[in-house]
C-alpha cells in the first residue's frame, strides 16, 4: 500500500510539474495574442506587486526566496541519495538506475530554467512576468516532491 501511495504521489506531482510547463507557455502565448489577456495581466502585475524592497517588490522577494528553499531542499535529498562527497572526485556516487539519474538531471535543469526565468523576465518586463513565476514556483515545489518521494520509495523498497 505505501508502495502504491509513494509511486502515486511521484507521477501525480511529475505530471503537474509538466503541466505548470505547459500552462506558463498557454499564458505566454495568449498574452501575445490576446490584447484582452495582456490588459488582464497587467492589472494583476500592479494587483500583486506590494511595496518595493530593494531592486525587487515584495512579491518577486516572496518568490525568489521560496526558489531558496526548493533548491536547497533539493540539494539536500540529492545529497542523502547518493551519498556522502568523497574527497578524491569532489562528486556525489551516483545510482546506477537511468531514472535516477533522469530525474535528477530534469530537477536541476527545472531550477536553473526558473532562475533564468525570473531574472530575464524582470529584466524584459514581460507583461505576464507575476503569474509566470507563481506557475514555475509550483513546478519547483512538484519537481522536488516528485524527486523527494522517489527517492523516498527507493530506499524504503530497499529495506523492504
Amino acid at each position: 500500500m505505501k508502495r502504491i501511495l509513494l509511486q502515486g504521489i511521484t507521477v501525480l506531482s511529475g505530471l503537474i510539474s509538466l503541466l505548470a510547463l505547459v500552462g506558463l507557455y498557454i499564458i505566454h502565448y495568449f498574452t501575445e495574442k490576446k490584447m484582452g489577456m495582456a490588459r488582464h495581466m497587467v492589472y494583476l502585475r500592479s494587483k500583486w506587486r506590494g511595496p518595493q524592497i530593494g531592486p525587487l517588490f515584495l512579491h518577486q522577494w516572496k518568490v525568489l526566496s521560496g526558489m531558496i528553499v526548493l533548491s536547497l531542499l533539493f540539494l539536500s535529498f540529492t545529497k542523502k541519495a547518493f551519498g556522502e562527497i568523497e574527497k578524491k572526485e569532489g562528486f556525489p556516487k551516483l545510482s546506477s538506475k537511468f531514472s535516477s539519474k533522469l530525474l535528477l538531471l530534469y530537477g536541476v535543469c527545472s531550477l536553473l530554467f526558473s532562475y533564468a526565468y525570473f531574472f530575464i523576465a524582470m529584466t524584459l518586463k514581460m507583461r505576464e512576468y507575476e503569474l509566470s513565476i507563481l506557475l514555475l514556483l509550483l513546478q519547483n515545489a512538484m519537481v522536488v516532491l516528485c524527486y523527494g518521494t522517489y527517492l523516498w520509495r527507493t530506499v524504503w523498497l530497499r529495506k523492504n
